[in-house]
């Protein structure tokens, strides 16, 4: 069971999802979210504070999302449910060198560690760039 408290950021048509495990974490991804006015919705997911389980939280989401963003230390099994339920969006694994092949997909890209905010607002921006090109066709 989680934990689950959200952060909204409405910005442009990109909607992007925050799975994190930390406070910190979804202030810092929404600050970069809010620089470029993409909409956002950061998820604090946590096992000490349970109060939803995984599917209660997946549930709760009723957009697709162009993006996931998904913490390092989220549990494989509701990072499997996650990438199941939302297979047509992209994904951010945060830092990811510990667990790199842990989401096989071509839609999945890995922030190495240390985690660099430079690193990740790259991403972020070639994934909505890449996602606008991809809707215009």
């Amino acid at each position: 069971m989680y934990v689950c408290t959200s952060l909204f950021i409405m910005g442009n048509e990109k909607y992007i999802l925050g799975f994190c495990l930390t406070n910190e974490m979804c202030k810092l991804i929404g600050k970069v979210m809010e620089k470029y006015k993409f909409a956002y919705r950061g998820m604090l997911v946590s096992e000490e504070t349970a109060e939803k389980t995984e599917d209660e939280i997946l549930d709760s989401i009723v957009y697709n999302p162009d993006i996931i963003i998904l913490d390092k230390n989220i549990e494989k099994n509701f990072k499997d449910k996650i990438v199941n339920k939302f297979s047509g969006s992209s994904i951010i694994c945060l830092p990811s060198l510990s667990d790199s092949g842990e989401i096989s997909s071509d839609k999945v890209k890995q922030i190495s560690e240390p985690f660099k905010l430079s690193e990740f607002e790259e991403v972020i921006l070639n994934l909505t760039k890449n996602k606008s090109d991809t809707d215009v066709n």
